[in-house]
């Protein structure tokens, strides 16, 4: 009777394992605990990796393309990524960001057109994304992609005309 009971709690137990393995939900890639900010990736061939630390992200952008950074203060950064043989380019606007979601205060504080076509949401690493159309008094027409995480809110804009070549880059994205 002993040796059943001990026996009959080990069955349940992996039962449980098991089933927990097979039923429960994967841990997407963005979770803290599968990555850590020092964590080395393969970088293909022709392409560079950006990191900041800072801003906990990491991406992949191609050759020839020069990425630069610049303060603009109270936390916030824009990230320039250009590439002038190709005339390409991107940049990533990060500013401290204490909501959950995008509000349309703060959407139109960053685009004054308040223009947003086509919305479309994907995961980004994990957290949700909006990317849409827009319109820049300086820039024209746009593509972006928008997205809050652990208290920043990222604003990724190109050139709508560079969006095939943008996409690619936005796939490598990884938080730190």
């Amino acid at each position: 009777m002993k040796y059943t009971s001990i026996v009959v709690g080990i069955v349940i137990t992996l039962g449980l394992i098991v089933g927990a393995f097979f039923y429960l939900p994967e841990k997407r890639g963005g979770d803290d605990e599968n990555r850590t900010a020092g964590a080395v990736r393969d970088v293909p061939d022709g392409w560079h990796e950006y990191r900041s630390e800072r801003y906990i992200f990491s991406l992949l952008y191609p050759a020839g393309t020069i990425a630069r950074e610049f303060d603009e203060g109270d936390g916030a950064k824009t990230f320039i990524f250009e590439n002038k043989d190709e005339k390409m380019g991107f940049q990533i606007f990060v500013v401290p960001y204490g909501e959950e979601k995008i509000s349309d205060k703060r959407f139109l504080l960053d685009v004054p057109s308040g223009i947003k076509q086509n919305p479309s949401t994907f995961y980004l690493d994990g957290v949700l994304a909006t990317s849409f159309y827009s319109k820049s008094v300086k820039l024209g027409e746009t593509w972006e992609v928008w997205f809050v995480h652990k208290g920043f809110l990222y604003e990724v804009t190109a050139l709508r005309e560079q969006e095939s070549w943008l996409s690619p880059i936005i796939k490598t994205w990884l938080f730190l």
